[in-house]
């Protein structure tokens, strides 16, 4: 997927199109973009909230942005995570 989610575009609708239905390719995406997430703001030995973990956490949402507003729930997910942990 990550591929696929990248690019954007024409790659996103030939996932979607790949996975047999926009409910099942979207609950992928969606998936992944979470544990993408997950992965980039806690430390992986001891799931831990990395120190730059907002800086992290704003950069992966600015660089999926365009992914994210295909899956509004996420995003929503996303934001209130990191206001909840303000």
């Amino acid at each position: 997927p990550k591929t696929m989610l990248q690019s954007g575009g024409e790659n996103l609708a030939s996932f979607n199109r790949s996975l047999g239905g926009s409910d099942k390719a979207k609950q992928a995406a969606s998936d992944y973009l979470a544990q993408q997430w997950r992965d980039i703001v806690t430390n992986p030995s001891n799931g831990t909230v990395k120190k730059d973990w907002r800086n992290q956490s704003s950069k992966f949402l600015r660089d999926y942005d365009y992914v994210l507003r295909d899956y509004p729930e996420l995003k929503t997910k996303l934001d209130l995570a990191v206001k909840r942990s303000a």
